[in-house]
Parts: C-alpha cells; sequence; structure tokens
C-alpha cells in the first residue's frame, strides 16, 4: 500500500549531541557507579530563552552540573536552567567518586519574544536561573506575576455543550497487569485452524461500555460476512435494513478503511490464527448509548475464569475482534454507517498500535509498556480523518470544540475538570498530532490510484511515535530530535500569529471519500480582563492586553500572546 518517497525538511535552531570523553572518566571507579546523562538527548533542539531539564540516572544530591561557559548551573539528579548562546561543554560530576560524564551543547538566541512561557518545572539547588515553582510568569530580564484562579462562571455551559459528543472510549484493561496474563497466541501454536462458514454460530462475550458493571454480556452471533481480512458477526434479530447498512460498513472498510489503516499504521497481532480481524455488530453498544465502538485489549490474552489467578481474565474472546454498534442510517444521525466506518478505523488503530507498543514487546519478554490515553486517542482520531472519515467520524467538531475552547483543555494533562480523557482534550491531540504529521512532511495521494498513499515523512513520523521505547509526551518529538515542549511552543506560535487558516492552508480533500482531511474553525481569543487557570501543557490566546503593561527582554509585550506551562 505505501509508495516509498522521502521528504523532510528541518530548520535547526539548536543542536545538542551527546559524546562521551575519555578524559571525563578520571577514576576506574566509574566501572562501580554507573551512570549517565538522561537529558538533553543527541541533537534535541533548544532556545536560549527555554529552560533545558538536565537529568541524570543517579539519584544522588552530590551531583554537580557546570557549563564550560555559564559556569557552576545547579546540583542534584535534575535542574532546569537557561544557557547562554554558543556552544557548552556540560560536565555532569560526582565528586565525591572523582567521575564524570560530559555533553556538548549549542544554543542560540531564543527567537518568538512575544510570548509569554510559563513553567513550572520542578528544580533543586539551582545556582543559576533558577526556574519557576509557582505561578509566576518567566520572561528573562523581568519577572511579572499573574494570579491565575479558576474561571468558574461559563463551566455549566461547557458541560452542556460536551453532552452534544459521542465520545467512542477504547476499552482498556486498566485494571489487569498484562505482564501476567499469557497471550493466546503463544500457548495455543499448535491448535488447529478450523475455517469459519457463513452462518455459523458462536458466543461472545461483550463489554459494558457504561463502566458500571465489571461484567459483560455474553451474545449470540452469526457468521455473516468473512473474507480474506475480516470477519463479520451480527445478531440473529437483525432488519433488512440493518443488514444493508452493514453492508455498506462492510465495503467501507474492505475497500477504503481496512487497507489505509494498515498502510499508517501497520498489521495487528493474529491472535487466533485465522488471519482475518473479526468485527463484531452489537445492538448493546446502540442502547447503552456511550460508544459506536470499541476494542478491548483483554482479548489479546487467554481467557481465565479463575478469580484466584494472577490470569484471571473471565470475558476474553481470545481472538483480534472490534466491537462496533448497529448502523441506522446512511450518512445521518449517530449511529450513521458512514460514522461507524469511521469508528472502526479508529478502533483498528487501537488494536494495531497496541500490538506494536505492547503485544509484541510482551511476547519478547520484554517490560510492559503501555500508551498514555492521551496520545493513544489522538493518534486514533488522526487515523481517522487521515483514511478519509474525520469528518464522518466528528474530528472536525471535537478539534473546533478545543478551538472555541482553549482556556479550558489540556493536550497532555488533566482538562479544567480534572479528567484525563475529553471531546476537548481529544481535539487538541489530534490537531498537534496534525501539525506534527505535516511538519515531518505528510503525505501525498497516488495520482495513478489515489487510494494509495505516498509517504513524504508524515506516516513515518506516526510509526516513530508507536515504534517508541518511551510513551505520552516523551516519546512525540523524539522523530524531530526536538523535545516536545519546544515542538509545542513553536505549534503554538504558529497557530495564533497564522491562524488555523495559514497553518493549514494546505488542507487536502481525499479524492477518494471527498472529505476534507482536517477542516476547522480559527482559535478563540481571550479577554485578559478575566482570571485563568493555566493548565498543564495547554495554550491560551489573548486579544486585548495593553503592550505597555508587559514587558520582555527591556522590550514592550505586543498585545497577543500565549501563555503555557
Amino acid at each position: 500500500m505505501l509508495k516509498n518517497e522521502s521528504k523532510f525538511t528541518l530548520t535547526v535552531i539548536l543542536i545538542a549531541s551527546f559524546f562521551e570523553l575519555s578524559s571525563c572518566i578520571q577514576n576506574e571507579n566509574d566501572k562501580c557507579i554507573n551512570f549517565e546523562i538522561k537529558s538533553p538527548k543527541s541533537d534535541w533542539t533548544y532556545y536560549s530563552t527555554e529552560p533545558i531539564i538536565f537529568a541524570s540516572s543517579l539519584d544522588n544530591d552530590s551531583l554537580e552540573w557546570e557549563s564550560s561557559l555559564d559556569g557552576k548551573l545547579g546540583s542534584g539528579p535534575q535542574i532546569s536552567v537557561c544557557l547562554s548562546s554558543g556552544e557548552h561543554l556540560i560536565t555532569l560530576s560526582l565528586p565525591e567518586q572523582e567521575i564524570s560524564k560530559c555533553v556538548k551543547v549549542i544554543v542560540i538566541q531564543g527567537q518568538n519574544e512575544n510570548v509569554f512561557y510559563v513553567t513550572y518545572v520542578p528544580c533543586k539547588k539551582t545556582i543559576k536561573k533558577e526556574a519557576c515553582t509557582t505561578g509566576i510568569i518567566n520572561t528573562g530580564e523581568k519577572i511579572t506575576e499573574f494570579n491565575f484562579s479558576f474561571l468558574t462562571d461559563s463551566v455549566n455551559k461547557f458541560l452542556s455543550c460536551e453532552s452534544e459528543f459521542l465520545i467512542d472510549p477504547s476499552i482498556w484493561c486498566d485494571n489487569i497487569n498484562y505482564a501476567k496474563l499469557k497471550p493466546y497466541n503463544e500457548i495455543s501454536l499448535n491448535r488447529s485452524i478450523i475455517e469459519p462458514i457463513l452462518g455459523n454460530r458462536k458466543l461472545f462475550y461483550i463489554a459494558d461500555t457504561t463502566g458500571s458493571s465489571s461484567n459483560a454480556s455474553s451474545i449470540n452471533a452469526v457468521l455473516y460476512y468473512s473474507s480474506d481480512n475480516i470477519c463479520a458477526w451480527v445478531p440473529e434479530d437483525l432488519t433488512e435494513d440493518e443488514y444493508s447498512y452493514i453492508d455498506i460498513c462492510l465495503e467501507n472498510l474492505e475497500t477504503i478503511a481496512l487497507p489505509r489503516t494498515k498502510t499508517l499504521w501497520g498489521s495487528c497481532a493474529d491472535i487466533n490464527g485465522d488471519k482475518k480481524i473479526a468485527i463484531l455488530f452489537s445492538h448493546t453498544i446502540n442502547e447503552e448509548g456511550i460508544a459506536l465502538g470499541f476494542f478491548n485489549s483483554a482479548d489479546f490474552f487467554t481467557r481465565n475464569v479463575d478469580k484466584s489467578s494472577s490470569h484471571y481474565n473471565p470475558f476474553s474472546n481470545e481472538c483480534d475482534i472490534i466491537y462496533a454498534a448497529i448502523p441506522e442510517s446512511l450518512d445521518e444521525g449517530t449511529f450513521s454507517a458512514s460514522a461507524i466506518t469511521a469508528t472502526l478505523i479508529h478502533e483498528i488503530t487501537h488494536a494495531i498500535n497496541f500490538t506494536n507498543k505492547t503485544y509484541n514487546k510482551l511476547l519478547l519478554g520484554k517490560s510492559e509498556l503501555v500508551e498514555e490515553i492521551f496520545l493513544n486517542e489522538g493518534l486514533s482520531h488522526l487515523s481517522e480523518s487521515l483514511c478519509g472519515y474525520g469528518v464522518s467520524g466528528g474530528n472536525n467538531r471535537f478539534v473546533n470544540y478545543y478551538l472555541n475552547n482553549m482556556a479550558y483543555f489540556s493536550f497532555a494533562g488533566n482538562d479544567y475538570l480534572g479528567r484525563t480523557d475529553s471531546a476537548g482534550c481529544r481535539g487538541a491531540t489530534c490537531l498537534f498530532l496534525y501539525w506534527l504529521f505535516l511538519k515531518a512532511g505528510g503525505m501525498s495521494y497516488d495520482e495513478s490510484n489515489p487510494l494509495y498513499f505516498i509517504d513524504k515523512g508524515g506516516i513515518s513520523f506516526l510509526q516513530s511515535v508507536v515504534a517508541s521505547e518511551s510513551t505520552g509526551w516523551n516519546s512525540i518529538g523524539e522523530y524531530f530530535k526536538k523535545d516536545t515542549d519546544f515542538l509545542f511552543k513553536e505549534f503554538c506560535v504558529e497557530l495564533f500569529n497564522k491562524g488555523t487558516v495559514g497553518v493549514f492552508s494546505e488542507n487536502l480533500m481525499d479524492p477518494v471519500t471527498g472529505e476534507f482531511v482536517f477542516p476547522c474553525n480559527e482559535p478563540e481569543l481571550y479577554s485578559s480582563t478575566k482570571e485563568y487557570s493555566i493548565l498543564s501543557k495547554s495554550a491560551i490566546f489573548f486579544t486585548d492586553i495593553p503592550s505597555s503593561d508587559i514587558t520582555m527582554n527591556a522590550n514592550k509585550f505586543t498585545p497577543f500572546y500565549f501563555l503555557y506551562k
């Protein structure tokens, strides 16, 4: 499905590269005490106005950090410091053992001076330019204190707006230790595979999407469709219209959605060895009214009904399976065939990424590695848009909801109500990931057959996030060899200065589905006369702050800036 074409352009602002000098190892005791510089990493990028986090793998308060240009920086296993412009040789030493390690860092003069940069970085015994540890805006030359309290007068308004969204969560087994479960295809390699026959009946367990019960429903389903790639199971009591809408979903999945999803992310684990992804359509999902579909990672592991066992996993269907609501219309309403198709893309993306991030590593005996929910959901929502079903899946509504209410949502933290997952959070993360996708080069469509994607760098970026040995926020910037905070700041400045039309000026229309890949509104501008809470990994754009009130590096601010923590 993928035609490789590399085109990647990156403007380097700062280069940080690791190297170890033999002169830094001053005593053979280094063999006894092993430590390394964990941050910054090789070839990562920073501005002189941006705090750099220096972290050691050794937790020892006696560690000392020093710059060849700026002198002593601080002590302890982790510090956060702004460095002056130039080439620095950073030395981390443990004087009591006469051991040291080095890293070379090149810093250039900070840009985007019309930006207030708010940081809450824990810092111990920092000698130079201590990082902010309370609600202070670090402006470099001048520190200006602001008091941001919670804006509560509109909370009820946002809650009522959010009721319009139908969130489609993945069902993750948060109470199960994956490392203790037995992967189904690991213990069943010698089983005989029985080719499914249309009309066969099978008992399935299906999770309660409302979360009100830890038990699962059991339903008898009939094998309705089988191909080389998928098999579809349905209830016995479907109407003629429901069969016709399911046919549309399966045709969309077979001819467009599944091939493209595999191109973006790779293949899902073949748990039961039939080389097919199972789709179970169920009325229970419609009736519960919470989701359009879901993926349950417990299905990748062996069923075990012994409550005393560490392998307890009573409702596994022991196959690679996606659960979907019954479509009720062609393209109108919550449970339309087009919306269900988008959800199938979303959930298959979860299954594939769980395979590559977690499951395959467990099979190799590696430690459990599970993606954080904000990034897991953001990637799956972006997958819908890239595969041509972002409008059908409601991604534009999620993104616009965030852009209209930016002060209330974080890209990688809790929102204004303390939630780790919400429509606004998903919209924010999806928007940031799409910007990074384009920054990496994006993709194009094959002129001879537009079903096929041509990778310009964007697909490689997405796959690198999933392949990373890190999770969450830290894994996002690895492809660019930059700290994710740096990229986030760059994204915010570009979004504010250019607006969404300027940033996403090459918004593509999918030549196969006819849907725009990423249509969105302009970001909301806020009044400085009100007080706001500053959420972790968030941005607020203000429109009416007089430039005479604020200075930065002895220069007056423009009336427009964003706040970031």
